[in-house]
């Protein structure tokens, strides 16, 4: 039997169908992905998160959903995020960013957002989706490698004023 035929079976149109396992598709694929996803409306509320995004920021999914972007995101990043948000509103851009969430327990994961505009049927901006990587483990290493640097340009200058002396 045929897709078409089973689903004249079931009572589906074959439209229907395929929306359906679309639908099942991309669900599989958001959440086998080793990257974490997020959809919010131009507001920043969210719509859609997938298991590993709310690994990532360490909240459940239920939670998030209550939540918009402002209330997870760390405050120092939060002006330029808002800022890119609006620009994104008035269609202008997808975007790149860094920053900061805020953990429930206070602590803060960096992340690298690949923001896309999601636009309707007319090509209005709607919401926004953003590919996320936790870059947290290279964040800590750009400042342990920036922590030496600084020391042995300290002890650098001290020899320097030693021999200068001596």
């Amino acid at each position: 039997m045929s897709d078409v035929e089973d689903s004249a079976v079931r009572g589906q149109s074959p439209q229907a169908l395929r929306a359906e396992e679309t639908e099942g598709l991309l669900s599989a694929i958001l959440n086998q992905t080793t990257v974490g996803v997020a959809v919010a409306d131009l507001e920043g509320r969210f719509k859609f998160v997938n298991e590993c995004y709310c690994q990532i920021v360490d909240r459940p999914r239920e939670e998030l959903l209550r939540l918009g972007l402002a209330d997870i995101t760390h405050a120092d990043d939060l002006p330029q995020n808002l800022e890119q948000i609006k620009r994104a509103r008035n269609g202008e851009w997808n975007f790149e960013i860094e920053k900061r969430y805020v953990r429930p327990d206070g602590t803060h994961v960096w992340v690298h957002n690949n923001v896309t505009i999601l636009r309707d049927a007319a090509g209005v901006p709607n919401a926004v989706m953003a590919v996320t990587l936790d870059i947290s483990d290279r964040k800590r290493a750009e400042a342990r490698q920036a922590s030496v640097e600084r020391h042995a340009a300290m002890r650098a200058e001290v020899g320097a004023a030693f021999n200068e002396g001596g």
